[in-house]
């Protein structure tokens, strides 16, 4: 008995020990090129047997995407020799858009190997196998951005998706241990470019991803972090996007407290989903603390002149306006204050002197923003100067020509 059981052991182990590939992935291994080889693998790779299955058929892509990479990448690189060499006449061109796919193929089905790679075995350890060609796979990584680079202002669609696998594939820990100081060069550049076409194309997604890198960038920091805002604002489209855009936008006020930019959206999107006296509360509890904060306050002299509240709004709009002197706006709603007010009036003479408010600090508007590209001022001090003057009066004719 115990012999029979001694057998059955050792050939229960040269079965384990000895069984090859399963026939679909012999399969998937007998292709030779990358094309069919991906096909086949999307449709078999749930059939393969285990983890280190589906990690062998992932070396086999990779395999064939370094086969086509290289072959585009050698004719570029006898390029720059001739070219160097003064022998122009030797250069022949090569394709870039094949190069920039396979770079993409050997990076992508790369990760997808460490994946299954780093997955326990059938006993439970695990035992990776595909990283020796890690610094290979990382330089053709960092050619994407070259690659890229020759698609820019031609086809920036192809500029997004070269330099967007660049920027996917940056903190995966398949690269863990590589020197990547060289990047910091044309990292931020590269990140700043392919979120403005990304927030042209409105993959807001991607802008939320990729403008981190740009942020770490001095030159391209205040530009970058701006379309993140806009697109976190356009992503939403529902109570519950709108609901995480808020957490989003608290999280950020948080961290720049000072960021006057990140609390106007804070306000106006709390004001939204909660209502006007959350909105408030929040304008208040930013006054404790900073009593000059000029968003804050403009916001509440906003809400107070909405309320007819004209002369609390004066008031506080006139500090608004001594804590940033340069904006219309806080000028604007002043103006427009005395103009309701004048409206209001039930004697000429009183009306007259509101008016004549009104039209000084739509005057004022006027200076600051003279081609009113922030306000649109022109039509209300137009009506200010007809109200007071009169249409034939010259100081009137003149005022017509700002009205839009």
């Amino acid at each position: 008995m115990k012999k029979i059981m001694i057998v059955a052991m050792l050939f229960a182990g040269t079965v384990s020990t000895f069984a090859g590939d399963s026939p679909a992935l012999k399969a998937i291994l007998s292709i030779g090129t990358y094309d069919e080889a991906v096909k086949a693998v999307k449709a078999n790779v749930n059939t393969l047997l285990n983890n280190e299955e589906k990690a062998k058929a992932y070396d086999h892509l990779v395999e064939l995407a370094k086969k086509d990479y290289n072959a585009q990448s050698e004719i570029s690189d006898k390029n720059t020799v001739y070219k160097q060499m003064g022998q122009n006449s030797k250069i022949v061109p090569y394709d870039t858009l094949k190069m920039g796919n396979a770079a993409v193929n050997v990076v992508e089905n790369a990760l997808l190997r460490y994946k299954y790679d780093n997955m326990p075995n059938e006993k439970g350890k695990i035992k990776p196998k595909y990283d020796g060609d890690k610094a290979v796979v990382y330089a053709i990584r960092t050619n994407l951005v070259n690659i890229a680079g020759g698609y820019w202002n031609n086809n920036n669609n192809l500029f997004e998706k070269f330099t967007g696998a660049y920027l996917d594939s940056k903190n995966e820990p398949f690269f863990a241990g590589i020197d990547t100081t060289a990047e910091k060069t044309f990292l931020g550049q590269f990140a700043y470019l392919a979120s403005y076409v990304a927030l042209q194309n409105k993959e807001y997604d991607k802008v939320e991803r990729w403008v981190p890198y740009a942020e770490r960038d001095e030159k391209y920091a205040k530009d970058a972090f701006s379309w993140k805002l806009e697109a976190m604002e356009k992503s939403c489209k529902t109570r519950e996007d709108s609901v995480n855009y808020k957490n989003k936008l608290q999280a950020l006020f948080n961290q720049r407290p000072n960021d006057q930019t990140v609390f106007a959206r804070l306000y106006g999107v709390t004001s939204a989903l909660d209502g006007n006296a959350a909105g408030e509360a929040m304008l208040e509890g930013v006054l404790a603390k900073d009593p000059k904060n000029f968003v804050a306050l403009f916001y509440k002299g906003q809400d107070q002149f909405d309320k007819r509240k004209y002369d609390d709004a004066v008031k506080t709009l006139k500090a608004a306006a001594e804590a940033n002197p340069t904006s219309p706006f806080p000028w604007f709603y002043i103006a427009a204050c005395y103009q309701n007010k004048a409206a209001d009036a039930k004697v000429i003479a009183t009306a007259n002197v509101l008016l004549e408010e009104a039209i000084k600090n739509y005057d004022k508007c006027k200076e600051l923003d003279p081609k009113q590209q922030q306000m649109r001022w022109g039509q209300l001090r137009y009506n200010a100067y007809y109200a007071r003057y009169g249409a034939d009066d010259a100081k009137t004719k003149a005022a017509e020509a700002d009205k839009y």
